[in-house]
Formats: structure tokens, sequence, C-alpha cells
């Protein structure tokens, strides 16, 4: 945090000043690690082994917060007979169709009732379970809830489920399979249970080294199970913060760059399953809690899109929504460049020649195009790999040969443009245009709104009914200057949405199914309330409290932080006064405290909803997480994910070494997008595996931006950080023959890179399974264009994915390294086609599914 996000983490300093006691857990030590008062150096990939132990510890030591998870989470709740664990089945769950390879959801189920996820849940909305269902769950007829045992005793509880799930999960196996010493895991646990309860919080902070793994979303599951059974969810100073690599990526989800959702989190439709809006919405729409509102949340979106052309009578324009066919995201959609299904392309601010995995299959994708427009700050590699890129120089690429029509359209930059940033806390914060752009350069939203503009014009004469949703978009954006740059503030204005009468909504409890309201986004209504951008406000801190609410804006309804209902008891008294947050004022009758209350603000803790209750009317005075369907926090999840409802340990997708738990090795349910140019390795036991003896991770220096289209431009940072380099530990560098400031050549089945050796205590060697491992340490700043150049790490991985959210695996992938340069022109690929045959790798390596 210190390395990636210095400026968010000045408070992490000021907490500890107070007395707050810092725990850094990484293969590296750091900037953080600096400033900490425990660094923890661990196996990269083996964070699921080390955090269940810890809820062993806690479960088996008691040491949960008992009253807040009996009345606030799931662990009472009775599961169907149906569900068999990992420890029944060997590392795998119940339901597993192996021809899939998939889960059928349904075996994960509550007794007596089946469970639908938040409407918003990913996962792989394409990929139905064998039951035919999406895994979310349907009930018909009167449904009798779930059964609990608030004994916790019952053995098809939660709690004991859980229970008997982490009991492998030891000190023991924390030291085999991650390298930490029991004594150092021990102090963690201590450290962490003294500091959880009544009177302390602990919070967990996290970035891209738990999200990028084939398991990535299941490590942030064992954190979010671990802090819910200490009662660090929902209460200040507590829970989970998930670190943004720009200062938007919050906001990019929210109003989503994702091919399967719409703003807010509503799912992308289906063209197997969404003929029309009443199938889409009874397919999302839950019967308790706010996900209940979907409908006025989906219409008042196509009010947005369609305005008056948007009616009841047809479906407010719900058919011009585009519909997914299977998964579209950015990896499929480099094997349909290749395969020539997709011939166009736009990146908007992004730079897959550097930044994305197996970047030399990224090249050979835009190389199949008919046209690619690349919108940056500076001539990117992906805008020149045509003319100097690495297979270039190998010979796999000729320029004369290449198809593809390269556009480069100089973009602004943030200071040369208004618009907000939503960060990590939901807090949507204006920024002012301080400059104007210059020469040719223009906004995403100048862009975009002509681009829309051009095309309307071009089809406005047109009777085709496949022109109608672009005909019929509402488009009316005022424009100012002499470039006719559009309003952004504008276009904040319409995500935040106007009631009938055009005057702007204050929150999105005012949204309406009926078509008078419109909203861009449901979750960002109230961000203009009152026809004033709320996001832009800047109350200095000495003149407000402590919560900031005059301080920009955060989703939804201003709020700081979410679920706090679970701030107070089920009486709603604060846990401590120590830790007061939101408590029920008997006297007003209503919710109150520091921040705005995450509940129904006049309900009381007392009310029990009637037989038959729907919607906001069915949450009880005690369901603090309110936008599941159960009012639950979800210790184990029965739906919403497709590749457990608990987390368990898989190796990373090529690992030196075999799962020390289970018989599985791998994620039976991880994307593999198979490819002659994305070849995998041997793994664990494999054959050839040894080929591959260490393990690289890569990571962001302080210094450069991501694929460093932003940094390596600039003089002032290329020259502190002016060359790509592995870090190595004195051992490791001993062991291979590399020198300091000399050059290393790292190897994986795709390809191999060169970098400048940094030898290090920093890089520690560990222990594991008995035999030493070492890790490589890789920053992937670097490409061919700029101040400074070298070659990116990314080039290293695979497109081997987590099944639930599409992403790469780059923090654990298993490498060779050896002293000095790599080849160069077509030596290159004849030291890679070398290593290949010598692993002995097929078509089929790596492919092992569920055992």
């Amino acid at each position: 945090m210190a390395e990636c996000h210095p400026v968010g983490f000045q408070w992490v300093m000021e907490a500890k000043a107070r007395g707050a006691t810092v725990i850094h857990v990484d293969p590296r030590f750091t900037r953080t690690s600096a400033v900490a008062d425990l660094h923890v150096p661990l196996r990269a990939g083996s964070d699921i082994v080390f955090l269940g132990a810890i809820i062993n510890y806690v479960i088996a030591n008691e040491k949960y917060f008992r009253d807040y998870v009996i009345a606030y989470t799931n662990a009472a709740t009775i599961l169907t007979e149906d569900f068999a664990d990992t420890e029944d089945l060997d590392g795998v769950f119940a339901g597993l169709d192996a021809e899939g390879p998939r889960y059928d959801l349904s075996t994960w189920s509550y007794e007596g009732t089946l469970v639908r996820a938040a409407a918003g849940s990913r996962g792989t909305p394409y990929q139905q379970d064998i039951s035919g269902r999406t895994g979310r769950g349907t009930t018909t007829g009167p449904d009798p809830g779930p059964r609990v045992a608030e004994s916790l005793e019952h053995p098809r509880c939660v709690f004991q489920t859980l229970k008997r799930h982490f009991a492998r999960y030891t000190p023991e196996m924390v030291e085999q399979a991650c390298g930490v010493p029991p004594d150092v895991f021990a102090r963690i646990c201590e450290l962490l249970t003294a500091n959880s309860g009544r009177e302390r919080t602990t919070a967990f902070v996290y970035s891209v080294g738990w999200t990028q793994h084939t398991v990535g979303v299941q490590y942030i599951r064992t954190a979010s199970i671990l802090q819910t059974l200490l009662g660090n969810m929902g209460r200040p100073g507590g829970g989970i913060l998930a670190l943004r690599g720009h200062a938007s990526i919050q906001g990019s989800t929210d109003i989503p760059t994702l091919f399967d959702l719409l703003p807010g989190y509503l799912p992308m439709p289906h063209a197997a399953k969404h003929q029309d809006l009443e199938a889409y919405l009874g397919d999302i729409t839950m019967t308790k809690g706010f996900w209940a509102n979907s409908r006025a949340y989906l219409v008042s979106l196509l009010k947005a899109y369609w305005g008056q052309a948007a009616t009841a009578e047809n479906d407010f324009c719900f058919d011009y929504l585009p519909r997914l066919t299977g998964d579209h995201s950015t990896y499929t959609t480099v094997t349909e460049q290749i395969a020539g299904r997709c011939q166009g392309y736009f990146l908007f601010g992004q730079n897959p020649a550097v930044g994305s995995a197996n970047t030399r299959m990224q090249r050979f994708g835009m190389a199949n195009l008919d046209w690619l427009v690349v919108r940056d700050l500076a001539m990117i590699e992906s805008a020149t790999w045509w003319q100097d890129g690495p297979e270039i120089e190998t010979g796999e690429m000729r320029t004369e040969d290449i198809k593809t029509e390269v556009f480069f359209l100089p973009a602004a930059a943030h200071t040369e443009k208004s618009g907000s940033f939503t960060n990590t806390q939901r807090m949507l914060q204006w920024h002012h245009e301080a400059v104007p752009p210059s020469g040719d350069a223009r906004s995403d939203l100048w862009f975009t709104y002509h681009l829309g503009r051009r095309i309307r014009e071009k089809l406005a004469a047109s009777t085709d009914e496949m022109d109608r949703p672009v005909l019929d978009l509402t488009w009316d954006y005022p424009t100012s200057g002499p470039l006719a740059d559009p309003s952004a503030e504008a276009v904040l204005a319409e995500v935040n949405g106007w009631d009938a009468e055009g005057q702007p909504l204050s929150g999105f409890a005012q949204l309406k199914d009926d078509g008078s309201t419109t909203c861009g986004c449901w979750i960002y209504s109230g961000a203009y309330a009152g026809g004033a951008n709320q996001t832009a406000r800047r109350t200095p801190g000495a003149e407000q409290s402590w919560v900031a609410p005059d301080w920009g804006w955060a989703w939804p309804a201003n709020r700081r932080i979410l679920y706090n209902r679970a701030s107070a008891d089920p009486d709603g008294k604060p846990w401590s006064e120590r830790k007061a947050y939101v408590w029920w004022d008997a006297a007003e009758g209503k919710w109150t405290g520091h921040d705005v209350p995450d509940f129904p603000v006049t309900r009381p803790p007392s009310y029990r909803p009637p037989q038959g209750a729907t919607g906001v009317d069915a949450i009880s005075g005690i369901d603090a997480f309110i936008m599941q369907n159960d009012g639950k926090a979800w210790l184990f999840a029965p739906a919403g994910l497709v590749d457990g409802p608990l987390p368990a340990h898989y190796e990373p997708q090529e690992s030196p070494f075999s799962n020390p738990l289970y018989g599985q090795q791998r994620n039976p349910i991880r994307q593999i997008i198979r490819h002659p140019q994305d070849p995998l390795q041997p793994s664990g036991d494999e054959p050839g595996s040894s080929v591959f003896p260490y393990v690289a991770t890569t990571y962001r220096l302080t210094e450069h931006h991501t694929a460093g289209g932003m940094s390596r431009t600039l003089p002032f940072l290329a020259e502190l950080q002016p060359e790509f380099f592995c870090e190595v530990s004195p051992e490791l560098a001993a062991e291979r023959g590399l020198e300091h400031a000399g050059w290393a050549t790292i190897i994986t089945a795709r390809t191999a890179v060169e970098a400048r050796v940094l030898v290090t205590p920093r890089m520690r060697p560990l222990v594991i399974e008995g035999r030493p491992l070492h890790q490589v340490g890789l920053p992937y700043h670097w490409g061919q264009n700029g101040l400074v150049t070298g070659d990116s790490a990314n080039e290293l991985a695979s497109l081997v994915l987590d099944p639930n959210v599409h992403i790469q695996e780059v923090k654990a992938m298993a490498c060779d390294i050896r002293p000095g340069r790599r080849p160069r022109g077509p030596a290159l690929r004849l030291l890679v086609h070398d290593y290949v045959v010598r692993a002995g790798i097929t078509e089929h390596t790596g492919e092992e599914g569920p055992r």
C-alpha cells in the first residue's frame, strides 16, 4: 500500500501513530514492510491456506464474536442434505458436472428454500448450471424460509460446516504450504483476535495481489468470512478495503466497462433467456430487500437511455439492450480477434500490448483486425506494435503483411477535463478542468459524444429497425466552447436522475417502475440532489464531523460504511460506546448516529415482517445485511459464485508444488482460454514441472503507473526507475549464477524476457513442503516505447482465469531464471521451444480438471 497507494497510506501511518498495529503479509519486503510492526513473507498463491488457518484458530479457540455471528450471519442456517464439502470429495464440492466443468448450485442451498444471490452477482451469467438455473435460486409457492439452529450445534448448520471445512487448515499446514513459521502465525492470530470484538475492530486491505489468481474471488471471500466471524463488518475501523489501481476503478465497475453488467450492478440480459422485460426481471428480482425494486432501477435506466421512446407498451425499449451470447471478456475477445470474428477494437486508456497477460497473444489479435482505435496520452505500444513490436524483431510479423488500420487519437489528461473519480470508499469526488487540452487532444467524453452525434447524423434517414436503438438514444447534452465540449456535469445530472416534473432526485428510494423517473445509475442517485453537484463538496475536516459526510458524496445515499446496522446490537444499542456508529433512538422512533443509517430509518429493532411480506417490508429489525435475500452476512455462499460456497486452497495453474490439502490440484472450475499461442506448463508432481522450479510474481512501483504509458514518457519519473528489473534473493543469485546489476532471462512456456538483476534480502527464500522455494519479483511497467524501455513481465503469463470475474493469474506463476540476456530475433522462439520440449508440453498440458 505504501508503494502503490502512498496517498492513502498516510492514513495508515496516522493510525499507527495513534497506536494501531500494522501487519504486512507479502512475498516481498517493500516500503510497506519497512514501516509495519510485522512483515510476514509467504509463498505467492497460498493465501487461502493462511487465512483459512486463522479462521480455524478463531473457531477452535472460540475467539469469534458470538452474539454478532448469531444475530447477523447465516451461521445458524441449516444446509440441504445434498451438500457435500471438499472434506467429503477430496477437494471439490457437491454438484460438480465434470464435463462442464460446472457446479449445480442448487446442491449448496439452504434446507427448505433456494436462495438468490444479489441481483448484481456476476459469476458466469452465461454458464447455466446443470439444473437449468443460473444458480441464483428460485422458489415456487410460499417460501417457508431456511431452517436455523441458533445453538450452532446442528451438524448441517453453516457454522459446523465451516468448522469442519477449515479444520485441516492448521499452523503446521501454514508452515508447509505458505512457509510461515508457527510462532509467527500464532502471533498474528493473537494480534488479530485481541483487536476484534465489542471494543475494537480490525481492517483488511488488499489489491490485485489477491485478485489476480485463478481463485482470486475466493481469496476475498476467505477474508470476508474471517472478518464476519470477528464482528468487523459494518463497523468503524473494520471492513475489507479494496485498493484500486486507478483513481476511478471503482467507478468503472459501478457504471461499468465490464461486459456482463449494466450500471448499478444490474446483470446484462442473456440472449437465450431474456427475450423480454418480464423474463429478465423474473430472473434477477429478489422477493426481499432492496433488490426487490429491480424493476424501478432498470426501467429508470432505460428511460435515461431512450427517453420518450421508452414506453410501457414497448417494454421501455428493453429489446434495444444488447444480449450476452457467451463470454465476451477481454481474453476471450483476443481469441475472437485471432479467429477473425472480431474486426474492430477501441482502446480507451488501455495498453494490452504491455499490461495484459500473454501480451504476445494480444499483439497477434490486434494484427488480425480491420481497424484499431487507440486513445491515450502518448504513443503507447498498443498503437505501434505493427512497426516495432517484439514479433517484428523475431520475424513472426512483417509490417507490410499487417492489415490492421490503426488510428491514434490523443486523449486529454484528468487535469484537462472535468469529471468525477469514485474511489475505494465508493466516494465520488469531482475534479475541475485546470487547463484546456492541448493540440488535438480531446476528453473521452468529447470523443464519445461527437462520435455518437456523427453516427446519428449518418443514420438520420434510415428506416431500418436495426438503427432505432442508436437513433432513439437521448443524446442532447449541452455543449460549450469552440470545441463544443459536452458538459460532464450534465452527464452526472442524468446519472442522478429526475422525477416526472424534471426535478433532480434526492435518492434511489424515489425511483418508480412506471417510467415516470429517469436515472442513469440507481446507486448514484442523490449525487446531484437539489440540482447541486454533491460530489464537488469540499468542507474542511475541522468544520464537520469525523465521518466527513460533507466531503464528496458516497454511494448509496452518501453512506460512508455499508451495512452499518451491524454496528449496533440486535436491540439497536452500540456494541460499545467506543465503537458507537449508528443506533436506534426509541424516543425519536428512528435510527440515528454519525453516518446515514444503512437500514430503513424508522424500522425498530423489534420489527418482524408479517407472513407474505415482500421487498423492503420483508426486512426484519435485525436484518443488518439488507442487500442479501436472507438479510444475513454469508459465511457460506449458497449462490452467487461458480467455484464453491466456501474457499478451498487450490494451487495456481502453474506451480512447482502439489496441493498439500486435497487431491484436486487446481481450481476445477477455472477458466482456460485454450489456444496454441498460450501453451500451459506442467504443475506439481506432473512430469516436466521441474523445468520451471521458481515462482514469479508481478507488481507495481511508486515511480511508474501500471503499463507505463503515463510514466515512462516523463523524465522526472523515468529516471527514478530506468530499467525493467527482477528482484531475487542472494541465495537464488548464487544458485543460478546471477550478478547484481547484471542481466537475467526469465522463461515460461509463452516466452522469455530479460531484466536487470537486483539481488536483495527483501526476497526471502521459503521452505515449502520440505524444500526451498525461491520467488522472483517482476515489476511490469516497461515496453518498447518511452524514455525508458524494456521487456514486459506480462509477456510471461498465461490465459487461465478466475471463473467468476475472468481475471488473469499473474501473481503466482512458475518460471525459470538464468543469467545473461535473452536471445534476439528468431533465436528467442527457439529458446522457448527448447523449454517446451524439455517440459514435455502438449496441447493438453495443464488441462487437469476435476478428479
